[in-house]
């Protein structure tokens, strides 16, 4: 059919900045699972005789494509054609499937009228949106399909992983046209594709439900790549588990996949560069998933660790993707276990290590604080209460306590009715009695940590509260501990992005010379609530957000992992964090007690990257020396 010029600039001045690159970016190579054979009708052709080319497409490897196109565009240096049928249309190309077609080429009279009316210049530009439009014009089908792929909704992101528009040169061939050389290019362009090798079971003679798969995976801009596992298609859907990279987004996760539906297990932030080939390893054994990224003889902890819904079932690959391996699935590690949650009714927990006992405080008394001891971290054992309203400042709402030694004497820094105070005691187990008749400060303040540097300075973290939510504040404490020196009072940082006005329970660690503040981020009874981290070159110096907040946040096991303190394992070596969660899955109190292993990696640039592995549901081994 012929197009007018007109029409033709129309369209692509119309839709040129709105047009998603489409066919830019080239998945896993459709060319090891399909065969494509073509050839012109004869090589040389008289001027106004159609162009006719032959073609045959079938696939010839265990794959599937989706509502898949074979387009042509071509390339002249001075004659101006025009497709007569530009593209193939395909719902579904299965195993086996092969068509065989023509279509031809015409020289566009108006195009010619027009050249010689405007002149060399003008034919350029008019041949080159001509060109452009005959390139992308199967693809104009599906403006809305391609504008939806640019939605926030994550989930819609990654079920995007298997219906985002892919494009490949399959092949290329010239001819002659009135002496002059026009040279056709054939484009395979489709929605879905997956390689999906045999169930692990069938094809090794292991056991159903326990198996390893690895793939290199190279996340590109376009949308998500990931590894299928315990997978299943009816209808062109997907079912079972996925691990992804989102390079756009700058996310890796887990998903549930259940006929076309999304649900995110576990996501994390992380530096994904397009283009960048990333090791992706899944262990899967008795319906436990760990999932390990650029795993190596020194980084060989799980990005995640699960439970997962599915096991056996398919594997295979998304997106940019190599064919993936199975393998057997080893033991990670023997031993004694413990698994997350430990102790009930342990919201805000501090943990305090003296004298080869651990002494946890929480927020679970109505009328001051209880506190509970273990040796290894793990069983725990009530001592009844420490603190009584009677005894020390305040009457209600006792939060956030937290335990210092402190020259042979045990501080309590508390929160009351939205106040920060200090008691002392002669032991870890109280009685706690009051050094004031006053708060520390005046205005609002809550959850307090201390923080002893290496000078012997003692420096007080802090949240105050304006009419535009939480901010961390740091000060010097006096040499005493019960009181602060209010004009060193430095602002640190205020909430925003995914803290949604809330950022409280900082605690300060210092490792490699560089003092890294955590905090907890969002409303503690959202399942976004979640920990993250600032740095500094000084206690109270300019502090910067790690990248790639949250570091520790709610998963498919585990919900609301938030107000948190550090303690070392009994022999020193291994570095936990001690938080509290939600209840259950649906209900947010009374918060439950967890811990989970913590280290720094080196980035070559910069402070060391602190990493928690968790939220764990799974069974972990024992902190080291217990």
């Amino acid at each position: 059919m012929k197009k007018t010029v007109s029409f033709f600039l129309a369209m692509v001045l119309t839709l040129g900045l709105s047009f998603p690159a489409a066919g830019v970016t080239v998945p896993a190579d459709p060319l090891d699972y399909i065969d494509f054979q073509f050839a012109p009708e004869k090589s040389e052709y008289a001027a106004g005789e159609e162009i006719i080319i032959h073609w045959k497409l079938s696939v010839k490897a265990f794959a599937e494509f989706e509502d898949a196109d074979l387009s042509m565009s071509y390339s002249s240096s001075d004659t101006y054609l025009t497709a007569g049928e530009v593209y193939e249309h395909y719902d579904r190309l299965d195993y086996g499937d092969a068509r065989t077609s023509t279509f031809s080429l015409f020289e566009d009279e108006s195009v010619v009228a027009q050249s010689e009316r405007f002149g060399r210049l003008i034919r350029r530009i008019v041949q080159f949106f001509v060109h452009l439009f005959s390139l992308f014009s199967p693809a104009l089908r599906r403006m809305d399909y391609q504008n939806s792929l640019l939605k926030e909704d994550f989930c819609t992101g990654v079920q995007a992983a298997f219906s985002p528009r892919r494009c490949v040169s399959v092949g290329v061939c010239r001819v002659l046209y009135d002496g002059r050389e026009i040279t056709c290019r054939f484009m395979f362009s489709y929605g879905r594709f997956h390689t999906v090798p045999l169930r692990p079971a069938e094809e090794t003679g292991r056991a159903e439900g326990r198996y390893s798969v690895s793939a290199a995976i190279t996340p590109d801009n376009t949308g998500v790549s990931g590894l299928l596992f315990g997978a299943s298609l009816s209808d062109g859907a997907a079912s079972g588990g996925l691990f992804f990279l989102d390079a756009v987004n700058g996310r890796l996760g887990l998903a549930e996949l259940k006929n076309g539906e999304t649900t995110i297990l576990a996501v994390k932030n992380a530096a994904l560069t397009p283009g960048q080939v990333r090791s992706v390893s899944l262990h899967i054994a008795d319906g436990r998933l760990t999932a390990y990224l650029d795993e190596t003889e020194t980084e060989n902890w799980p990005v995640f660790d699960l439970f997962v819904p599915f096991g056996d079932g398919s594997v295979g690959v998304c997106g940019n993707a190599t064919k993936p391996v199975i393998g057997d699935a080893e033991e990670r590690f023997s031993g004694e276990t413990y698994a997350n949650p430990l102790y009930e009714d342990s919201a805000d927990p501090y943990v305090l290590y003296d004298d080869g006992v651990y002494y946890m405080y929480a927020t679970n008394c109505p009328t001051g604080y209880c506190a509970s001891r273990s040796t290894d971290l793990v069983h725990w054992e009530p001592i009844g209460q420490v603190a009584h309203k009677d005894d020390i400042y305040g009457d209600e709402s006792f939060w956030a306590p937290e335990v210092y030694k402190y020259r042979g004497r045990y501080y309590l820094f508390y929160t009351t009715d939205m106040h920060l105070a200090v008691a002392v005691a002669d032991s870890p187990e109280g009685p706690f009695v009051k050094t004031s008749d006053s708060p520390l400060f005046e205005q609002r303040a809550i959850d307090g940590n201390v923080f002893f540097d290496d000078d012997g300075k003692a420096y007080l973290y802090v949240v105050h509260y304006d009419q535009f939510g939480g901010q961390l504040w740091g000060y010097e404490l006096a040499e005493d501990l019960t009181s602060v020196k209010q004009e060193t009072g430095v602002l640190l940082a205020k909430a925003e992005g995914w803290e949604d006005r809330t950022i409280e329970g900082p605690y300060m660690i210092k490792h490699g010379g560089v003092y890294y503040l955590t905090y907890s981020g969002s409303q503690f009874e959202s399942v976004n609530y979640a920990v993250g981290y600032l740095t500094s070159d000084r206690p109270l110096g300019k502090f910067t957000r790690y990248a790639y907040n949250p570091i520790l946040q709610s998963t498919s096991d585990i919900h609301g992992p938030g107000h948190h303190s550090f303690a070392y394992s009994p022999d020193g070596s291994e570095l936990f964090i001690v938080y509290h969660c939600h209840y259950s899955l649906t209900q947010p109190m009374p918060r439950k007690l967890c811990i989970d292993r913590v280290k720094f990696v080196p980035t070559g640039n910069g402070p060391d990257r602190m990493v928690v592995l968790g939220p764990t549901a799974t069974p972990q081994p024992l902190p080291s020396g217990s």
